[in-house]
């Protein structure tokens, strides 16, 4: 045990001297403690209005440094770095007048060195309104410019309807009005130009367009007053217009077609309208015929007064027929007392004649050779007739059978100038109307064709919308000069089951009405033609 004791005294007393010799030895210094710190070679950087690249700004930092500020105009070349690092920014062009500026901050270890950055205002050229609409009768338009300087603007070459009245002025950053004066648009076809603003370098364009006018008036040469004399009388009235006008007569002794225009081209066309005034056995008359925008109430309609000769009224029972080769025919046939005068008296023989054959053929014999009817006006004092033969008469425009109704064999073939045919409620086996050389044709009919209506001609317009006749076969097929174009509207025709549309190449569409729609037979239909029901 006391053994132990010693050697435990001796390993304490060896550890004692040991810890001292580490007491003695010299000790290494702890390293000095850095203060943080941040500084720049400059703390204020100017740019022009044009833009561009900074010095550059060296950064003396005591350890990593980052970068703060919006970047979104001065853009700097690093965001980051260390002691020693170098930074440029960069900005564009100025688009304002006003100058702009943005401070950074160098942060390193919670210290901070700023710089600010300064932009000068550069030219500024602002139209917030880019497209303007100058009034149909011309105008000035006013257009808002804010600019920093003077300002100049000038339409695009070709635009003369388009002007400046005086010389583009703006004082810096300030709004200002540009006058632009339009000419009123005379042309029917809607316009634009563009104006070009320009301050410096900068450029605005400024887009003015001007609505399309409404344009209706007489044709060059045209009179607006027409004097006509008792006979049935076709007027042409030619105008321009680019638009369809709405037609209307306010007689009903007048009677007018639908405006037909030369071309189907943009802008102001020429238009034809076809007026029809009836025979006047009555009084002189006059009437007017109206053309108007069929919705715009500020366009000045055209107004063509008709006035037409007339009569003392006739006396009792007496009747006006003003063709004198028809009234000689009738003296000879006896059915007439007198051809002497317009004013006829019936005989008793032509008030119960049942046939009349005023043809040109037998016009020969009754008159003499050569002679030709241009007018049966008054043939409807004959109202017994059943069978009329009037056929090979070219100089007749215009027949209105509607009161010759116990009409029931009718022969009208070669009345090759034929515009106008009224059957009234004649109820006919047949017919046929041929060798027509007129440019269009008007059937008004509410009767009965038992068989077929044969139409053939070289005429582009066919019209038989009041046509409201049974019409058993219409025959459009028996010629090699088929003109007729466009739409044909027969859906008004009743018991119709057989159509033959053989050489109507240039027709576009044919109405039918709805009843036929599964019975009714279609002939040399040609591929162009479309068919449809109402």
């Amino acid at each position: 045990m006391k053994k132990y004791l010693i050697l435990l005294a001796s390993a304490m007393l060896a550890w004692s001297c040991g810890d001292d010799k580490n007491v003695d030895e010299p000790q290494k210094p702890e390293p000095p403690v850095t203060e943080a710190a941040i500084s720049l070679s400059a703390t204020e950087y100017a740019f022009a209005a044009a833009g561009g690249t900074s010095d550059e700004i060296t950064v003396t930092s005591s350890g990593a440094w980052e970068l703060i500020g919006d970047d979104k105009v001065f853009e700097p070349s690093a965001k980051s770095g260390e002691n020693g690092d170098k930074v440029t920014f960069t900005v564009g062009v100025n688009p304002k007048s006003e100058e702009r500026t943005e401070t950074f901050q160098f942060l390193c270890d919670g210290e901070i060195a700023e710089l600010t950055l300064t932009q000068s205002g550069g030219d500024e050229l602002t139209i917030e309104t880019r497209e303007y609409a100058a009034p149909v009768k011309g105008g000035s338009i006013y257009v808002d410019v804010k600019a920093s300087g003077a300002f100049e603007y000038t339409v695009e070459e070709g635009a003369d309807w388009l002007t400046k009245p005086t010389a583009a002025s703006a004082a810096a950053a300030t709004p200002e009005r540009a006058e632009l004066v339009a000419a009123a648009n005379d042309t029917g076809k809607a316009r634009q130009a563009t104006v070009t603003f320009t301050l410096g370098e900068l450029s605005v364009p400024v887009v003015v367009t001007q609505a399309q006018n409404d344009v209706l008036k007489v044709a060059e040469g045209t009179d607006v007053t027409y004097n006509v004399g008792k006979p049935a009388e076709t007027i042409a009235f030619a105008f321009e217009a680019n638009f369809k006008p709405a037609v209307a007569a306010s007689a009903d002794w007048i009677t007018v077609g639908e405006p037909v225009a030369a071309s189907a081209e943009e802008g102001v066309v020429a238009y034809t309208l076809s007026i029809e005034v009836a025979a006047n056995d009555g009084e002189p008359r006059n009437g007017t015929v109206t053309i108007a925008h069929p919705e715009n109430n500020d366009v000045e309609a055209l107004v063509i007064t008709i006035e037409q000769d007339g009569e003392e009224p006739l006396p009792e029972g007496a009747v006006r027929i003003p063709d004198a080769t028809f009234r000689a025919a009738l003296l000879k046939l006896n059915y007439i007392e007198s051809a002497d005068s317009e004013v006829c008296m019936p005989t008793q023989a032509g008030k119960d004649a049942t046939t009349m054959n005023v043809s040109k053929n037998n016009l020969a014999t009754l008159v003499g050779t050569g002679a030709e009817i241009a007018d049966l006006t008054g043939i409807e004092a004959f109202t017994n007739l059943t069978n009329l033969q009037v056929w090979g008469n070219a100089q007749i425009t215009r027949l209105d059978l509607s009161k010759n109704s116990k009409v029931t064999n009718l022969n009208i073939n070669n009345l090759t100038n034929l515009a106008y045919l009224n059957l009234g409620t004649m109820t006919l086996q047949w017919l046929d109307v041929k060798n027509l050389n007129v440019g269009a044709l008007k059937i008004v009919y509410s009767g009965t064709m038992a068989d077929e209506l044969g139409i053939a001609g070289s005429m582009t317009t066919l019209d038989m919308s009041e046509c409201t006749a049974s019409i058993k076969y219409l025959n459009l097929g028996n010629t090699s000069s088929n003109n007729l174009s466009g739409t044909l509207d027969l859906h008004t025709i009743k018991g119709l089951q057989k159509l033959n549309l053989n050489g109507c190449k240039s027709l576009t569409k044919v109405i039918l009405p709805k009843d036929v729609v599964s019975s009714i037979s279609i002939l040399s239909q040609p591929e162009s033609v479309e068919i449809a029901y109402e």
